[in-house]
């Protein structure tokens, strides 16, 4: 990771000053500008707006995750505005980790419901999993039998697909 991180945030400096457009060009294609104010880019540690400086100044293994984000994303999950895009950018332990423990949790929760009930919960409710920060979603899918079961969850301020984790169970052979 941390060699990805300093080759990441390198070629994002080097890029940037050649190229204004980048990294959000490729990114966010044909997207209108919705804030002509704001900055052309933005750059996120933490959810919190900083300077492209602030962020080279990050240790490289301090890094828990980093995403290329829109506009109207940027605006919809941290209500910052900016006119193409920007970086987000999240140290460790961050809200990749706190979602990764949670649907861990959610693996005991139906583990030891089965094992009072004979089949998995086929209701987050039922288990008792919830999200005090508001942060998580999680959806649960049951088969009909109750024997196997998968859950997706997602974190407010993850925003690419790949930021989805996929946990699931399955009963043990009769």
């Amino acid at each position: 990771m941390k060699s990805y991180v300093a080759v990441f945030a390198f070629s994002l400096a080097l890029v940037s000053a050649t190229r204004p457009e980048f990294p959000t060009a490729a990114k966010c294609p044909n997207q209108p500008v919705l804030f002509p104010a704001a900055p052309e880019h933005v750059y996120l540690v933490n959810g919190k707006a900083t300077t492209q400086d602030a962020l080279h100044k990050l240790q490289p293994d301090a890094v828990e995750t980093i995403e290329v984000v829109c506009a109207i994303d940027l605006h919809r999950a941290f209500g910052v505005e900016s006119q193409r895009g920007g970086v987000s950018l999240f140290t460790k332990p961050g809200p990749h980790s706190a979602l990764r423990a949670d649907m861990q949790r959610l693996v005991a929760l139906q583990t030891a419901y089965f094992e009072a009930h004979g089949a998995f919960a086929a209701k987050l409710a039922d288990v008792s999993w919830n999200d005090p920060s508001g942060q998580m979603t999680a959806q649960l899918e049951v088969t009909s039998d109750g024997r196997q079961w998968s859950a997706r969850g997602s974190h407010r301020f993850l925003l690419t697909p790949s930021s989805v984790v996929v946990v699931s169970g399955r009963a043990p052979d009769r």
